[in-house]
């Protein structure tokens, strides 16, 4: 979250989470949450990222279209 009228913020937060998305990190993430057991109790949900996932990861966007995520 942050406030409309900090345009010098959003910039540095879109580029810092962009770098992340782009980085290899991002499947380290993904694969932590989403295909390894989680704690407490050790839930897998054996769910490997989606094409249109992978996509937006690959190419991040501040649009809230969500056409513009599925290239």
């Amino acid at each position: 979250m942050l406030r409309k009228d900090d345009a010098p913020f959003k910039t540095v937060a879109d580029r810092a989470t962009a770098n992340l998305y782009r980085s290899p990190e991002i499947e380290v993430i993904y694969k932590k949450w989403f295909e390894s057991p989680v704690p407490p109790n050790g839930l897998n949900f054996r769910n490997p990222m989606p094409k249109v996932l992978r996509s937006a990861f690959a190419n991040p966007s501040d649009s809230a279209d969500p056409a513009s995520y599925e290239r």
